[in-house]
């Protein structure tokens, strides 16, 4: 079976039966949801400041130039968040078989150990949190967040070094 595995996956959890997982299909899908991501990403920073400005004839030619019919600034974010909550799943699809094909550690983050891949999640933008307030301000800085009716915490890591990337690894493994 080259390029494919047997295995009991956590999407297939109740079934009795493992699932055969194909490595280039999960390669596949992490690539198109991380350009959906991207692309989300792109709309919501691109239109926030239009939608703000509040000229509805230049929302509109702007809002066209993304694919996006009457914008709001709570339904670009929706739309972020739930794109980066499928890039999020198929990460964590393609981290179950890192063990199988450790090539595959090369699309999920660089450099990230793969017992952390779990919780790997990609570079979002603050502009993604419908609320934000920092509640620490230091070299790494803690932020209270709100996403929709979730509110939660985030820290925020200043990456200028090797040591400050140890540090990172180091705190996400603890919350594994």
């Amino acid at each position: 079976m080259d390029g494919k595995v047997q295995m009991t996956t956590h999407t297939n959890m109740q079934s009795t039966e493992p699932e055969v997982v194909d490595k280039d299909q999960k390669i596949e899908e992490i690539l198109n949801a991380r350009e959906k991501y991207e692309e989300a990403v792109i709309s919501l920073e691109s239109l926030t400041p239009v939608i703000l400005a509040g000229n509805e004839k230049r929302i509109s030619a702007v809002a066209a130039a993304f694919g996006e019919e009457f914008p709001t600034i709570k339904n670009l974010r929706f739309k972020t968040r739930a794109c980066l909550d499928h890039l999020t799943m198929v990460t964590s699809d393609l981290c179950e078989i890192v063990h199988h094909f450790p090539e595959v550690s090369l699309f999920v983050g660089h450099g990230l150990p793969s017992e952390i891949g779990l919780l790997w999640r990609p570079t979002q933008s603050m502009e993604l949190f419908d609320e934000k307030e920092q509640v620490t301000r230091s070299k790494h800085s803690v932020w209270r967040v709100r996403a929709g009716e979730d509110v939660f915490a985030i820290k925020e890591y200043s990456i200028r070094n090797t040591h400050d990337l140890s540090t990172c690894f180091k705190e996400a493994a603890l919350v594994k």
